[in-house]
C-alpha cells in the first residue's frame, strides 16, 4: 500500500463525515445529533455568510462609486479633446484664410 493510502482514506472519512455525520444508520443507531446542535451549526454559518454578503456589499459599492469618478474622468477627457479638436481646426482655417 503506498503511502498516501492512509491519508487519501482519513480524508475520505472525514468528508463522509461531513456529509452524513448527522444521519443514523438503518437500525437507528450512529452518531445522533440533537436540534441544538444543529440549529448551532446553522446559527455559525449564517453568520459567516452574512458577514461575507456584507463585506460583498461594501466591495460593490466602492466598486460603484470608482467606476461613477472613472465615468465622470472618461467624459471630461472626451470633451477636452472635442474642444481642443475644435480650437485646432479654427486655427487651421485661420491660418488658411491668412496664407
Amino acid at each position: 500500500m503506498s503511502a498516501s493510502a492512509p491519508s487519501a482514506r482519513g480524508r475520505d472519512d472525514a468528508d463522509a463525515d461531513v456529509l452524513y455525520g448527522d444521519l443514523v444508520d438503518g437500525d437507528g443507531e450512529g452518531r445522533p445529533s440533537s436540534g441544538a446542535e444543529a440549529v448551532g451549526r446553522m446559527s455559525v454559518m449564517l453568520a459567516r455568510k452574512d458577514e461575507e454578503k456584507e463585506a460583498l456589499e461594501r466591495e460593490c459599492e466602492a466598486l460603484r462609486a470608482r467606476c461613477d469618478v472613472l465615468e465622470r474622468n472618461i467624459s471630461c477627457l472626451f470633451n477636452t479633446a472635442r474642444a481642443e479638436i475644435d480650437r485646432k481646426d479654427k486655427e487651421i482655417e485661420r491660418l488658411r484664410g491668412n496664407g
